[in-house]
């Protein structure tokens, strides 16, 4: 089962990869999704706060790299554009 969903969270990134910020947040939702469906399904034999605690770090780890990426994005762009801008090549 998490074999499809990592195939469709593929599909959905190869699908949406030229508008990169909407990968990006699609990638995240289904993240979720995944890991809180493996936190369910686990939590019947195992210790479920200590797995729910496990996969919430790792999703707010991966958010936080998600984040910076984004960041590192809009501002290469921006310099980018001001670069290209029509003030500072006076």
């Amino acid at each position: 089962m998490f074999l499809y969903l990592w195939l469709s969270v593929m599909l959905v990134f190869i699908t949406y990869s030229r508008w990169l910020l909407m990968a990006l947040l699609v990638l995240e939702i289904m993240t979720f999704f995944i890991l809180f469906l493996m936190s369910y399904y686990l939590s019947s034999f195992m210790l479920s706060d200590f797995m729910l605690l496990c996969f919430f770090s790792v999703f707010v780890m991966e958010g936080v790299i998600a984040l910076a990426g984004l960041i590192m994005l809009v501002s290469f762009s921006g310099s980018d554009y001001l670069s290209s801008s029509s003030i500072l090549k006076c």
